[in-house]
């Protein structure tokens, strides 16, 4: 005989943008980030803070906390920060832990971004279940 329980699912949305503001970030929001040679994935733990933990990368990258700052964007050789926002053809700039203790993190260039919403948690009925004697 099965017993009823109640469980929650988190759903998600992701969708391929240009750009994400990091002002509309929510907990368990993700950020996938493609440059031409890596990967990372960076999970929101505080969004205003934006702090995280971020993923990817080169082989040996584990997953790591840090704070996402914005983004550096290089146009005609010139740099400038921005830090409302990621950007396709910009560079993420993280603050990210270790041994040594906080260091700046910059990706190249940002070639594909996919955002990731985390919805509300939605409740699953129960369902009652029998099973013949």
């Amino acid at each position: 005989m099965m017993r009823d329980t109640d469980q929650q699912t988190r759903t998600y949305i992701s969708k391929a943008v240009p750009q994400i503001s990091l002002d509309s970030l929510n907990v368990t929001d993700c950020i996938s980030i493609k440059t031409a040679d890596q990967s990372y994935l960076f999970v929101v733990t505080d969004p205003e803070e934006r702090r995280g933990v971020l993923t990817g990368g080169a082989p040996g990258f584990n997953s790591t906390a840090s704070v996402l700052l914005g983004a550096d964007l290089r146009k005609n050789g010139q740099v400038s920060a921005l830090f409302s926002g990621l950007y396709q053809g910009s560079r993420a700039i993280f603050f990210v832990e270790s041994l040594d203790g906080v260091r700046q993190f910059v990706t190249s260039e940002i070639i594909g971004l996919v955002y990731i919403e985390a919805d509300k948690i939605d409740p699953i009925e129960p369902s009652v279940q029998t099973s013949a004697a």
